[in-house]
């Protein structure tokens, strides 16, 4: 019989931290999947301990590429293979928490207007032990929003339809090595809704290997690419090229420069206005964001709190929101009370 869900997971040589990732979702409380494993041309003990898996549980179905492919092809192969009308994530060094599935399968069964559901996250170190943990819930208007400007959801955590509203498989875009996923969320994005869940559902194990680390010119490369293109489906021309500066500050390519202050903020001011009038219940979130983007950008990739001219400069031009930008780092470090966050509840 066909399965509610199917988990599909690409690996390369990730014997280290394997046993564990399987584990964490043979043991889930929803049981009704079937976990696509590809081996992309692993040399270490990933088939051997891939090989044990799929024989001592009927779930698991092996996939093994006869050489290395690369992490997109790879997960669209398990995309070809797998047979569920829901798709989640997975990775071979991260850990799912029991729950997981039971709790992103029920939300996008209830939710049929929703293409896509993730949920917080506790990031780990290469032992497992906690480095920080992300406890943001977004509505599809917070994740829409934060598209314009950088991937927003952790990609081994997602839980997504098999295919778009109009009955095509969904399959990652090709030409992306990396960023795939941002690539991917954006597309959903223009035909469906998505939402992070409240609960920490997910152990996301931060090390060397990652890809971010181990390719990140490539990587930041493509986030660029992708926001441009989110931006100029969002804002006119001049708005686009005004954020400019901006962006590449924020992929860490420029440093920030004076001169494009100015044209930053009121771009940034421009869109903030725009979005509250759209709508202002959600005025005090919007500039939080907002404040965060361009403070993100300038003075910490940018570099701009090394510079006290700039620094002067940054507080005179954006001084109308730095009292959203204080409130956005009281939140970010969980000082400000739950009656003053500013985050939407995701049922």
């Amino acid at each position: 019989m066909t399965p509610r869900l199917s988990v599909i997971m690409a690996v390369r040589n990730g014997a280290e931290h394997l046993e564990d990732a399987v584990a964490s979702i043979l043991g889930q409380s929803f049981g009704d999947f079937e976990f696509v494993i590809v081996d992309d041309g692993s040399d270490d003990a990933t088939p051997a301990i891939l090989h044990g898996k799929s024989k001592s549980d009927a779930r698991v179905r092996l996939i093994q590429n006869k050489m290395n492919s690369g992490l997109t092809r790879s997960l669209n192969r398990a995309l070809e293979i797998a047979r569920a009308p829901i798709i989640a994530r997975m990775d071979a060094d991260d850990i799912s928490a029991p729950e997981r599935l039971a709790r992103q399968v029920a939300f996008l069964e209830a939710n049929p207007d929703h293409i896509l559901v993730s949920s917080s996250y506790r990031a780990i170190d290469g032992k497992g032990r906690t480095l920080y943990v992300k406890r943001k819930p977004a509505d599809d208007y917070c994740v829409r929003w934060w598209l314009r400007f950088r991937m927003c959801l952790e990609h081994p955590a997602t839980c997504f339809r098999a295919r778009f509203p109009d009955g095509t498989p969904i399959r990652y875009d090709e030409s992306y090595r990396v960023a795939q996923d941002y690539e991917l969320f954006s597309r959903l994005a223009l035909v469906g809704k998505m939402a992070v869940l409240p609960e920490v559902l997910f152990n996301y194990r931060v090390h060397d290997a990652n890809i971010t680390s181990t390719r990140k010119i490539e990587q930041k490369t493509n986030v660029l690419r992708i926001a441009t293109a989110n931006q100029r489906r969002a804002f006119e021309a001049g708005t686009v090229e005004a954020l400019a500066p901006l962006m590449q500050s924020f992929m860490l390519f420029a440093p920030a420069e004076r001169g494009a202050l100015r044209p930053v903020v009121d771009a940034l001011t421009r869109i903030s206005d725009a979005d509250i009038a759209r709508d202002p219940g959600r005025r005090h979130w919007i500039r939080r964001q907002t404040a965060e983007v361009l403070a993100h950008a300038l003075l910490r990739n940018g570099g701009g709190l090394r510079d006290p001219g700039f620094l002067v400069a940054f507080c005179a031009t954006a001084r109308h929101l730095l009292p959203a930008l204080i409130m956005r780092n009281l939140e970010n470090r969980n000082v400000l009370p739950g009656f003053l966050e500013s985050h939407p509840t995701v049922g």
